[in-house]
């Protein structure tokens, strides 16, 4: 249902006899540490009845917004919830967050976890709208591709906030509905394997882990700007070589130019592409025997580091990543945009009063302990010490 200004009382006086609401939210961006924002936040309950509260949804379509104190009063009442469901749901809390959202009262439920847990190991895609096909069946999935479809076609998929709430309102409503009938359906196969325990630590973990999010990971950003200057000079020494060893100077980010280039010292491709052109990427590179290839390969290198992995810090003191305690098969712990295994460890910074190799160890012995106590269960109490 499309909440509209008429209906909005009634609606939120409806939801407020339920403690536990699936959420959703559609927004102008990915950055809820920016400056991007909700458009809109769906809701489903347990009896199946899903909803759509439009709030920043443009251009020229006011007349279709509920008005800014209605969400801060939707989430006056969200906080008197005691359970919070959602498909990915750290992502959600963050906007909702911004908007008032008290989080750290909340039970937290997310069913990307649930999936992970009772998912075949050898499952490496776990989108909505790839457990909803698994789940479902492709048909099920079929609003989410229609949709996207649409949002493309109008240039919206970058910004939903320029989609009518006719379009994105029932999108947003399937997305919490499945993760809704995804909840219940996972919760009996986890009781069925035996791994309620392991879902209460997940639960538990998911606070860590948003709290960690938010906090961010603080960056050297002088680090990285002394990086890319000697990355740079690396590069301008490597473009010398190329350049004197082809005898004149090109764009060396240039396939077409450097094709022509190789063709002069009578090099011809190798490799081509599905649609039968000449490619010059990595593969084709690494088939070549020249030195002028191997230059090459280390000046793209050297430059999608530099571009990658210090530019994007010059002017940022914190990275706020997404951890995902869903992301691998063996329950490592993953993050990414960006992916922090992708940054030197020089690359951050570490606070003013860093721990010492003794209280290192300390924490170390502690978390053994909580985790390792006696019968093999987790001890909450000592683990809240370490805390």
């Amino acid at each position: 249902m499309l909440v509209t200004p008429d209906t909005y009382e009634s609606v939120l006086a409806d939801l407020e006899q339920y403690t536990t609401w699936v959420v959703d939210v559609e927004t102008n961006g990915l950055e809820w540490h920016g400056k991007n924002q909700i458009c809109g936040v769906g809701v489903a309950v347990e009896t199946g009845d899903t909803y759509y509260f439009p709030f920043r949804h443009y251009p020229s379509l006011e007349a279709v917004n509920l008005h800014p104190p209605q969400l801060f009063q939707l989430m006056e009442v969200m906080n008197e919830r005691s359970t919070l469901i959602g498909y990915n749901i750290k992502f959600d809390l963050h906007f909702l967050e911004n908007e008032g959202l008290v989080v750290s009262d909340k039970e937290l439920l997310d069913v990307i976890v649930l999936v992970r847990l009772t998912e075949p190991a050898d499952v490496r895609e776990f989108s909505l709208t790839a457990t909803i096909k698994r789940s479902y069946g492709e048909e099920a999935a079929e609003y989410d591709i229609t949709t996207k479809k649409i949002l493309r076609k109008n240039k919206w998929n970058k910004d939903f906030s320029q989609a009518p709430p006719t379009i994105l309102g029932p999108y947003c409503e399937k997305d919490v509905e499945y993760t809704w009938k995804l909840y219940k359906d996972r919760i009996k196969e986890l009781e069925r394997t035996n791994q309620t325990e392991i879902f209460k630590l997940e639960k538990e973990l998911t606070h860590v882990l948003y709290a960690m999010e938010k906090r961010g990971i603080t960056v050297d950003s002088d680090y990285a700007m002394q990086s890319a200057e000697k990355i740079l000079q690396r590069q301008e020494q490597i473009k010398k070589r190329i350049f004197e060893t082809v005898g004149y100077e090109f764009l060396i980010t240039s396939p077409a130019q450097v094709g022509e280039a190789l063709k002069g010292l009578g090099i011809e491709p190798i490799v081509k592409t599905a649609k039968g052109n000449v490619s010059w990427g990595e593969e084709a590179l690494a088939q070549v025997n020249h030195p002028v290839a191997g230059y090459m390969r280390q000046y793209r290198t050297l430059d999608k580091l530099r571009s990658t992995y210090l530019e994007p810090y010059f002017d940022i003191n914190t990275v706020h990543t997404s951890f995902c305690n869903w992301g691998t098969l063996t329950g490592r712990l993953s993050s990414r945009d960006p992916n922090l295994q992708n940054l030197p460890r020089t690359h951050f910074r570490l606070s003013d009063n860093p721990l010492t190799s003794e209280e290192r160890e300390t924490v170390r012995g502690r978390i053994s302990a909580a985790v390792s106590a006696k019968g093999g269960t987790y001890n909450k109490d000592l683990s809240d010490e370490v805390v």
